[in-house]
């Protein structure tokens, strides 16, 4: 599923993104550009929720908004992927190593 993901998303942003530029310097200017748009995308996921805990609740979440913007994160990083050449089995492979540091550093701390 996550293939088929990544092929409509490189697809897609194919008519913005020059993903056969391997330049490194192209490739930072668009980490860069995809990086400040994710960072917007949080933002936006952020203000769906109450999430100042010291202020009294003014709202309900939108959870479908919410959602939305979270699929726009993802867009954005799978935008990132395929432009540094991440393969399906290079992100669960790097996923899996990252999470067992992760987990034998928890372990260690508890």
């Amino acid at each position: 599923m996550l293939n088929e993901l990544m092929q409509r998303q490189r697809k897609f942003s194919s008519n913005f993104i020059d993903f056969s530029d391997n330049s490194i310097l192209y490739k930072e200017k668009i980490t860069n550009d995809l990086l400040m748009a994710l960072v917007e995308e949080v933002i936006e996921a952020r203000r769906c929720i109450h999430w100042k805990s010291w202020k009294k609740r003014e709202y309900e979440p939108d959870i479908n908004q919410l959602k939305e913007e979270l699929i726009d994160c993802l867009c954005f990083l799978m935008n990132l992927f395929v432009l540094w050449d991440m393969s399906v089995n290079d992100i669960f492979q790097i996923y899996i190593n990252k999470m067992e540091k992760n987990e034998s550093r928890f372990i260690r701390t508890e």
